[in-house]
């Protein structure tokens, strides 16, 4: 094969690969208030909750701009730092990135915040950014979220070009590489 030619196929795969498999999110915690629970959906928000089957455990992808575009085709949202569910680009939480342990990243942090939807001693919390705040002093718990992937293991890490370390190709990277293919053709 020739080598021009073998060098572009190794590079077009990292540019259009700009796209995250697709995971499950999972909650992942030391409190035992939240143990057992999974992270949902309704038609408005995101949240941590008893698994019933009105209620879809959330599955989900990281385009190319850093949202996260979940399964049923609309994305988490971010309204006062607690994660909504929109299809409203201007209101879209990112950039997400799966970090080298499998664990969820916003702005850069693996932390996320639970808070009580119903107020103190509730079932039910609303997930939101490491940033979010409550006027409630008990109940609001630090978390993370863990992405699995169909097999049951971490997902791999993935980030999207300007937001840290990616395994993918960077524009930067790409238009040099580009320059040197088409030098050498």
């Amino acid at each position: 094969m020739n080598p021009q030619i073998w060098l572009l196929a190794l590079l077009v795969p990292s540019v259009v690969n700009a796209i995250s498999d697709s995971f499950t999110l999972e909650l992942s915690t030391k409190e035992n208030g939240l143990k057992n629970l999974q992270i949902m959906e309704t038609d408005e928000d995101i949240f941590i909750g008893q698994s019933s089957d009105y209620f879809q455990v959330l599955n989900g992808t990281i385009q190319d701009d850093g949202s996260l575009k979940l399964g049923n085709n609309s994305f988490i949202g971010i309204s006062k730092n607690l994660f909504t569910v929109t299809n409203d680009t201007t209101e879209y939480a990112q950039p997400f990135s799966i970090d080298k342990k499998g664990k969820l990243n916003l702005y850069g942090s693996k932390k996320f915040k639970a808070i009580p939807s119903g107020g103190t001693g509730s079932a039910r919390w609303t997930l939101g950014s490491a940033q979010a705040t409550s006027n409630l002093k008990e109940g609001v718990y630090e978390v993370e979220i863990k992405c699995v992937n169909s097999k049951g293991k971490s997902a791999n890490k993935f980030s999207i070009p300007g937001s840290g370390a990616s395994g993918h190709l960077d524009p930067i990277s790409g238009l040099i590489a580009a320059g040197i293919v088409i030098g050498i053709l």
